[in-house]
């Protein structure tokens, strides 16, 4: 069954025309649309983890899934209202060491220093009923498994445990049932390989996109 996966990175007020990576935002009223249209057309947003008995056949029905990069404050701030006022569920992939930062990898593009959420927004966002995913540790760029050079680190990450288990979320930062629903692991860059789909799966990780 194919089933759409509408894929956000920020939502705020829109950058001036010609910014950097302007494209990566929608506006609070852009989103609240979207999130309309789903209900009106019949459709339930999902998160990555509600979604998973659709995408492994064991259900069916008008589904879509949302999902988040990064862990943006006005992901929290912006889109949470607006997710629980029209009944979806959506996934926010976590940087794990930079939360309550601010995403310098960015800035070699030229993108705008934003604030990404702290403790206590992730706490309300998993008690809200949305899900977490791990984006990894420091979105660095790696190359995939069977490269040379950034493989090693990578396996390294991998298997200390940082990167994926659990959801690369520090211990104790979220509760303990929060953390262990988190099953994903999205790359950076769309580097992925049959390598790093076997790792994940001998770690536990649901999915690997």
């Amino acid at each position: 069954m194919s089933i759409p996966i509408l894929m956000y990175h920020q939502v705020d007020e829109m950058p001036p025309a010609g910014a950097p990576l302007r494209g990566m935002t929608v506006s609070p009223q852009r989103f609240a649309q979207h999130m309309r249209l789903l209900k009106t057309w019949g459709f339930q947003g999902l998160s990555m983890r509600d979604l998973e008995p659709y995408l492994s056949g064991r259900l069916r029905g008008r589904v879509v899934g949302i999902t988040f990069d990064d862990g943006y404050a006005n992901t929290h701030a912006n889109a949470l209202p607006i997710l629980r006022a029209w009944g979806h569920t959506a996934t926010c992939y976590a940087v794990s060491h930079h939360m309550g930062g601010h995403n310098h990898w960015d800035a070699p593009a030229g993108m705008a220093t934003k604030a990404l959420m702290d403790i206590q927004a992730w706490r309300e966002w998993v008690g809200s009923g949305m899900d977490v995913g791990s984006h990894t540790c420091d979105h660095i760029r790696r190359g995939p498994l069977s490269s040379q050079g950034p493989s090693a680190s990578f396996c390294r990450d991998l298997l200390k445990h940082r990167f994926v288990r659990p959801c690369a979320l520090r211990p104790g930062l979220l509760p303990r049932p929060s953390m262990a629903k988190c099953r994903q692991l999205l790359h950076l860059f769309g580097l992925i390989d049959q390598g790093l789909q076997s790792l994940g799966q001998f770690l536990g990780v649901g999915g690997v996109f």
